[in-house]
C-alpha cells in the first residue's frame, strides 16, 4: 500500500489509522510500462505529518510530497539481504526501506514484520532446542549414560535410551508420574517429533507455513508429555 506525491496527506493519514501503520511510502508510478524503476519520493510518518500540519499551507491540507521525509533519512537495504543483517537497523529505527535489484523501491520492513518472521521461521528452532534440553534431562535422570556426557547426546541417542532401551523405561515408570504414560504413545510422539525436528532444523518447510505449524505442534505435544512425567527420580 502506498500514496502518490500529489495525494492529500489526509489519504495517508486515513490509511495509517485504518491499517494501524506507523508510516506510509510516497511512491511515484512510472510514466509507462517500461523498465523504469519504481521511485520512492519519501515516507510519511506521524512525525512528518505533525510537522507539516504545523506549517503554513494557506489553510489547505498539505500534499504527501510536502508531508514526507526523503528516503535518504532512512536506512536502505537490498531485498536480498539476509534478515539477520537488518535486525540492528530495525531496533534502532523501527523500519527500513528495501529495494529490488534494478533499484526499484520494493517496500518497507518494520519491527512488527521482524516479529512475525521470527515466529514463522525461528520459533521452531527455539522449540527444538527446548525439546532437546528436556530429553537430555530425562536421559541424565534415568538412562545409563556411562561414557556419554550430556553435550554429546543427540536425537539418535535419545531414541536408543528412551525408546528402545527397556531398562530406562522401567526406571521412568518407577518414578511415579510415568506410570500412567503409555510407552507406545510415547514412542509414537517421539518419532513424530524427530521428523518435525529434522524438517525444521533443515528448513524443509519454509514455504509451507501450515506444515511448519503442524511440526511445531508435534514438538509441543511431546514437550507436554515430558513436562507431565518430569525427570525426578524417586527418593
Amino acid at each position: 500500500m502506498h500514496v502518490h506525491p500529489d495525494d492529500d496527506v489526509s489519504l495517508a493519514l486515513t490509511h495509517m489509522i485504518v491499517h494501524e501503520y506507523s508510516q506510509m511510502p510516497v511512491r511515484a508510478e512510472p510514466v509507462d510500462n517500461s523498465s523504469v524503476p519504481i521511485q520512492l519520493q519519501g515516507v510519511v510518518t506521524w512525525k512528518s505529518i505533525t510537522r507539516s500540519l504545523l506549517s503554513d499551507f494557506g489553510g489547505q491540507l498539505p500534499l504527501c510530497r510536502d508531508a514526507c521525509d526523503p528516503p535518504e533519512r532512512f536506512q536502505q537495504f537490498s531485498v536480498d539481504r539476509p534478515v539477520v543483517d537488518v535486525v540492528g537497523a530495525l531496533f534502532e529505527n523501527d523500519f527500513i526501506l528495501t529495494y529490488d535489484k534494478d533499484g526499484s523501491f520494493f517496500g518497507i520492513m518494520t519491527s512488527a514484520d521482524l516479529v512475525r518472521w521470527t515466529d514463522q521461521h525461528a520459533m521452531g528452532l527455539v522449540e527444538v532446542r527446548r525439546l532437546e534440553l528436556r530429553l537430555r534431562e530425562l536421559c541424565c535422570a534415568f538412562a545409563n549414560n556411562k561414557g556419554t556426557p550430556p553435550e554429546k547426546m543427540n536425537f539418535g541417542y535419545y531414541k536408543r535410551k528412551l525408546v528402545a532401551e527397556k531398562k530406562t523405561w522401567t526406571r521412568m515408570v518407577k518414578s511415579g508420574p510415568w506410570q500412567g504414560v503409555s510407552h507406545e504413545e510415547f514412542r509414537s510422539l517421539f518419532m513424530e517429533a524427530t521428523k518435525a525436528r529434522n524438517a525444521i532444523f533443515h528448513f524443509e518447510c519454509d514455504d509451507r507455513p501450515q506444515e511448519y505449524l503442524d511440526y511445531r505442534r508435534k514438538l509441543a505435544d511431546l514437550v507436554k508429555l515430558l513436562d507431565f512425567g518430569g525427570s525426578e527420580r524417586p527418593r
